[in-house]
């Protein structure tokens, strides 16, 4: 009779304990070895295991959000940043055609002042062979200079009007 009483307070102190809705695992521990593989502990500790499980997934879940967050922020960023380069690339290329455009112009220029520069040269040549036939009094080929300088000059006077 004596391990009837013993083994029932034993209960009723299990059952104060737990509450009567199941044992934690730190209460678990104070029962009896022979307590401690029933039914009840065995189910309560899966319980806690699950549940601890869940705290754990839902941890991690805080976690991968969070770092799903943080980024999508580091893409937009990049996105950002991509699109300004993208936008200095662009004006990078419109003044580097402008500079190319003006390059072409001065070429073209500087192209057509060697040309007036060469022609101006056969004229002054012409028109010193002219002073110089003249002086010489060869009158004949100072005519035929001022004949060649009158026949350059025709063009580029039709040019200009």
């Amino acid at each position: 009779m004596n391990r009837r009483i013993l083994l029932t307070n034993r209960l009723s102190k299990h059952k104060v304990a737990t509450g009567c809705n199941g044992i934690t695992k730190r209460r678990t521990l104070s029962l009896l070895p022979s307590q401690r593989n029933s039914r009840v502990v065995r189910r309560s500790r899966s319980a806690l295991v699950r549940k601890a499980r869940r705290i754990t997934n839902k941890k991690l879940e805080a976690k991968i959000r969070a770092g799903i967050k943080r980024l999508r922020g580091e893409m937009a960023e990049i996105s950002d940043e991509q699109k300004s380069i993208r936008e200095g690339q662009k004006q990078v290329r419109e003044k580097f055609e402008k500079i190319e455009a003006e390059r072409e112009q001065l070429w073209k220029e500087t192209e057509l002042i060697t040309k007036q520069n060469a022609a101006i040269q056969v004229r002054l040549g012409l028109m010193s062979g002219i002073v110089k036939a003249r002086a010489q009094n060869d009158y004949d080929l100072a005519a035929q200079l001022t004949q060649s300088l009158r026949d350059l000059v025709a063009p580029q006077n039709e040019e200009i009007h």
